[in-house]
């Protein structure tokens, strides 16, 4: 998996997209919900495909669903580890309906440690003693830092504003301030050509998991041909034409548009793509 990372799309002309390392296997987007946002269908939802699904149950947990969402469809590229956090996850749920799937993901907490531990170095509210709780549980004998070094994905650039997402996943256990308390390496989101709102908030005036959020990420793959949002709110994969592996970049950049046009008026969207590292 150390072949990829998640990077920026920091525009839409074709000079900016062509800076995206290629190949792209998926692509998650932040966007803004609002009552012009979630007016007009698009798309057409698709519950006979093959995808892998899951409905989203954890509240503040999208980001978290659309990183699963493009690891599952692409874990043959990535080569995801039997052993890893998600790779056992994976085959756990494999053959689960799309809420089979949302319920053991609220109940494993395996994935849960890894989860609350590495959203300390983000923007997303956690608390450690939590973290630190399942950690013992999950991982008796095992430390979560080798688990995190399973997953050989990371942000090239600062993390993005929102409520949930982890794109940063590496340990954090790298310094403590002189009270003994951990600390990380944050830094503020750059502005970019592409409609992005800038964050320099504070830990602790980010969201937890019961607050009311107005911010969702969704996830783009390709499989069999055809461009599919991945969305844990609706009953299952939305298709939005036809792509290739080549054109998917492209062709989601079409469909965010789409998106942004609803609501011309806000700003807060981002595009992320998990692309080659080069």
């Amino acid at each position: 998996m150390g072949e990829y990372r998640f990077t920026d799309i920091f525009g839409f002309d074709a000079d900016l997209l062509c800076m995206v390392p290629r190949p792209v296997l998926g692509l998650v987007l932040l966007y803004p919900l609002t009552e012009k946002s979630e007016s007009g269908e698009i798309g057409k939802e698709d519950q006979k495909s093959d995808l892998y699904y899951t409905k989203q149950t954890i509240g503040n947990a999208c980001g978290t669903v659309g990183l699963i969402h493009i690891l599952a469809n692409t874990k043959e590229t990535l080569n995801i580890k039997a052993d890893s956090i998600i790779g056992k996850f994976l085959e756990a749920t494999k053959s689960m309906s799309p809420q089979e799937k949302a319920v053991y993901l609220e109940k494993d907490e395996s994935f849960g440690a890894t989860h609350e531990v590495i959203a300390q170095q983000g923007q997303t509210q956690a608390s450690l003693d939590s973290a630190i709780l399942y950690m013992k549980r999950a991982s008796p004998q095992k430390s979560l830092e080798s688990e995190l070094d399973n997953l050989k994905i990371v942000d090239k650039s600062s993390k993005t504003s929102g409520n949930c997402i982890t794109r940063k996943l590496k340990p954090i256990f790298e310094s403590k301030n002189k009270s003994g308390s951990m600390r990380s390496n944050r830094s503020p989101n750059p502005q970019q050509d592409l409609k992005v709102t800038s964050s320099e908030s504070s830990i602790d005036d980010c969201p937890g998991r019961e607050d009311k959020v107005d911010l969702h990420f969704i996830a783009f793959v390709h499989s069999n041909g055809t461009l599919y949002e991945l969305d844990g709110r609706k009953n299952g994969p939305t298709a939005h034409g036809p792509t290739t592996p080549d054109n998917l970049l492209e062709d989601t950049v079409a469909v965010v548009k789409k998106f942004m046009a609803r609501d011309p008026d806000q700003m807060h969207f981002n595009l992320v793509a998990l692309a080659k590292n080069m």
